[in-house]
């Protein structure tokens, strides 16, 4: 019966015979691959797998990846977050809010310690749980003398109602505490810190300014970013560049205005934010970078309760290290439980104080690089398609990926050095991407012609050979094809 079955009709095949045809080496090769990847999955390792296809189709790798290679940490900005953690609450006598008092002195520690610039990555659009506290913080900025560093405070953005124009983002601003104080003061400015979501809701990107377009009322809001490059590259000319920016962003959103502003170099609007450090910088590489002539960690993150004395006050300037502050952009938020600002990052959830110092210290590796038109990144991307195209073409998928990795690891180192890394990232993936569409309907094309003559059986991986034409019998050929 066994025979029987394994015959063919029309003619006799041994069983011997059959079962060397179906045990083709092909299939042999395919059992045995099989075994060893069933093997790795009964031993628990599953995760290697994972993660090793998930490095070949993850934007955020291939982000973290470009970061390195085309350089995002040149002429870095170092960046001191001071943390008002639950420990800082618990300290300080605070229930469920970060005490603004606290921020003010806070705010007077670093600049004694001269640092660069202070951002205040905090609520202040409406009134605290405690007056006295805020107008603690209020007679901060009313006496904020002009020796000291520029203080940034962040302005509060939400969806805008329809009722008065929203800027970019739809947003509309919110008026804050510190307004009124803040105005005429050269060395205090309100900034937006707001990011836009991607369709995962994501933060990946920045938004360098937000602008409402309101007649008379018409202003422009720079953001941390942006103000940290101005202080890295232009100093006590700082103030200037930025007004000088804004009125002409200004013009341009609301006055359909021609006028460039000449600083930065690259006004990319809404850049990639390169990821430095994560949630908890503590357990982060340690990464140097140059400062006055000596190298200095890029990120410190200064849990606030370390700075404060038993009492919950913060401690006097002399016993406190001018190395946590001096020279270096300071950003004091707050990433207790109760402080509602946890954002999704490619790095995982991350308080906005982080992302702001993310955006910070790697500022001058994107607004500093050339400017590179989008149309021209697109004729630079295809460019880099039409010759990954020439060359993996008689080449096998495995190989092929490896030799368009290889490439794309150089071409970001390189690229890198002369644009901005997040342009270099867009020109990788725009030509990834085209490569992968030129690929797939390369395989539509080739399955299309062979359906003509196999059918169905074109969609397999290793379809049968088509059946010859049968010739013609001799009794039906004419003389003069003989």
């Amino acid at each position: 019966p066994v025979y029987a079955r394994c015959a063919r009709p029309g003619g006799e095949l041994n069983l011997q015979a059959r079962l060397k045809t179906m045990m083709t080496p092909r299939s042999v090769k395919s059992v045995v691959l099989g075994v060893a990847v069933a093997s790795l999955a009964l031993l628990g390792h599953t995760d290697i797998l994972s993660n090793a296809s998930s490095v070949f189709n993850d934007k955020d790798v291939m982000a973290r990846w470009s970061s390195v290679l085309s350089g995002a940490t040149r002429q870095a900005i170092p960046v001191t977050i001071i943390d008002i953690d639950d420990a800082t609450l618990a300290r300080a006598g605070a229930t469920d809010r970060t005490p603004r008092n606290l921020i003010a002195d806070l705010t007077r520690l670093a600049a004694a310690k001269n640092a660069r610039g202070i951002v205040l990555d905090l609520d202040t659009s409406r009134a605290g749980q405690n007056l006295a506290a805020d107008a603690a913080l209020v007679d901060l900025v009313a006496s904020y003398p002009q020796s000291a560093p520029l203080l940034m405070y962040a302005r509060r953005f939400v969806d805008g109602d329809g009722k008065q124009p929203a800027t970019e983002l739809d947003l509309t601003p919110l008026p804050s505490i510190l307004d009124d104080s803040a105005a005429n003061k050269p060395n205090v400015l309100s900034v937006s810190s707001v990011a836009p979501l991607d369709g995962d809701r994501v933060i990946r990107r920045w938004q360098l300014s937000q602008t409402i377009c309101d007649g008379a009322k018409s202003a422009s809001y720079a953001s941390p970013q942006l103000v940290a490059l101005a202080l890295h590259e232009r100093g006590a000319a700082a103030r200037a560049s930025i007004d000088q920016f804004l009125q002409v962003r200004t013009a341009q959103r609301c006055a359909n205005g021609s006028q460039s502003a000449n600083w930065p170099r690259n006004p990319d609007m809404s850049a990639s934010i390169w990821f430095l450090f994560g949630a908890n910088a503590a357990d982060a590489p340690l990464t140097m970078v140059e400062q006055s002539g000596a190298r200095t960690p890029l990120v410190r993150h200064i849990p606030a309760h370390t700075l404060l004395s038993q009492d919950g006050s913060v401690a006097p300037a002399r016993i406190i290290s001018d190395q946590i502050f001096a020279g270096r952009l300071i950003v004091i938020g707050s990433s207790h439980l109760d402080s509602f600002d946890t954002h999704v990052t490619p790095l995982g959830p991350m308080p906005g104080a982080f992302i702001i110092a993310n955006s910070i210290a790697s500022a001058p590796a994107t607004l500093s690089a050339a400017h590179i038109p989008s149309f021209v990144r697109t004729l630079i991307a295809m460019a880099i398609f039409a010759g990954l195209a020439f060359m993996t073409r008689p080449l096998r998928a495995l190989v092929a990926g490896v030799l368009v990795i290889s490439v794309m690891m150089v071409l970001l180192a390189l690229l890198g050095r002369i644009m901005a890394p997040s342009s270099a990232l867009t020109i990788a993936l725009t030509s990834t991407a085209l490569l992968a569409l030129f690929a797939g309907l390369k395989s539509l094309y080739e399955i299309g012609e062979a359906w003509s003559q196999i059918g169905w059986r074109a969609i397999l991986k290793h379809p049968p050979e088509p059946k010859p034409a049968p010739e013609a019998p001799a009794s039906v050929l004419k003389e003069s094809d003989a």
